[in-house]
């Protein structure tokens, strides 16, 4: 993960959360022009949809349907959409004082699902 300390720290709308690094050998290293995924989730519950701000997306994990192609993105994730009065290091670290929780986010759509 990469992360901006130089935007404002108290927002997570804006933050840094991944960064896209690739090899095609594993000794030289590339890096990604855009972020793989954002701190913004829309959302489907119940007919409508909404989009959350989450302070970090980590741990990045896929899913794979039956005929092996990816289906989900599996990331764990901070609850916080700011963090005030929290460390220096702006929202990264916000997840010490917010719930966390496991995000599965179907790759097929835009859209999170939740179930109840």
């Amino acid at each position: 993960h990469s992360y901006n300390t130089e935007e404002d720290r108290t927002q997570c709308s804006n933050s840094t959360v991944s960064v896209h690094v690739y090899s095609k050998d594993g000794y030289e290293w590339k890096l990604g022009k855009e972020q793989p995924y954002t701190t913004q989730v829309a959302v489907e519950h119940h007919g409508g949809s909404y989009t959350i701000t989450v302070a970090t997306r980590e741990r990045p994990k896929l899913l794979f349907s039956p005929s092996g192609s990816p289906s989900h993105l599996v990331t764990a994730v901070c609850s916080a959409p700011s963090c005030p009065d929290g460390p220096p290091t702006g929202c990264v670290d916000c997840k010490y004082e917010a719930w966390d929780y496991t995000l599965v986010s179907p790759l097929v759509s835009s859209h999170v699902s939740i179930y109840n």
